[in-house]
């Protein structure tokens, strides 16, 4: 036996042996820097709750939004206000506190079981026909400008322009609405343009 090529696959062995104690050393640190990473992130992630149906695309952050979104989201929670009838003012409602910031949710659920008692009682249905929205995503609101019309008994007893002020906040990527009301045409150049004299 050749001890001078014994010696040199010994020492080519360690070698290789000690090249793939290297490599996996690397590996398991890269693996708990990755856990440990993973386990920094879970929690952070929120489900953003979108409108049913996304027209434009849009980009969210912890405590901003694009105008898209505010757009979309406000045009969706106003046909759940505006746009109801006696058979679905219920469900509508259940749904819209599901959009409601907590500090609201109390209020908005008054408001809405008594406004389901009103038009269940006397049979009204309202839709909204959209004119304009316009938004200030730094403020996070938006107005929505459009005939109202309102039924009762399948007759029709009013169509009116109104303009409704809908406002947003942020909530680790979750949009809450904290405020959605009835605004005059004095009070929506104010609140869109807060710099503009009057």
């Amino acid at each position: 036996m050749d001890s001078t090529r014994y010696d040199d696959d010994l020492e080519a062995s360690k070698a290789h042996v000690k090249r793939l104690t290297t490599v996996a050393a690397v590996l398991a640190a890269c693996l708990l820097l990755s856990m440990i990473l993973m386990l920094n992130l879970l929690g952070r992630d929120r489900t953003i709750v979108t409108p049913p149906v996304i027209e434009k695309s849009f980009w969210v952050t912890a405590d901003h939004v694009s105008d898209a979104y505010i757009q979309q989201m406000s045009l969706w929670i106003s046909t759940l206000i505006l746009d109801v009838t006696p058979d679905d003012i219920a469900y509508k409602s259940k749904l819209l506190l599901q959009y409601a910031h907590p500090e609201l949710h109390g209020r908005l659920k008054e408001r809405q079981d008594l406004e389901a008692q009103r038009i269940k009682r006397d049979n009204i249905s309202t839709y909204f026909v959209l004119q304009t929205i316009r938004t200030s995503p730094e403020r996070l609101t938006a107005v929505i400008t459009g005939r109202l019309h309102t039924l009762i008994n399948g007759n029709r007893v009013a169509d009116q322009e109104r303009n409704f002020l809908i406002t947003w906040r942020m909530d680790g990527g979750r949009a809450q609405l904290i405020e959605f009301v009835e605004a005059s045409n004095a009070d929506v150049n104010k609140l869109l343009n807060p710099n503009a004299t009057s």
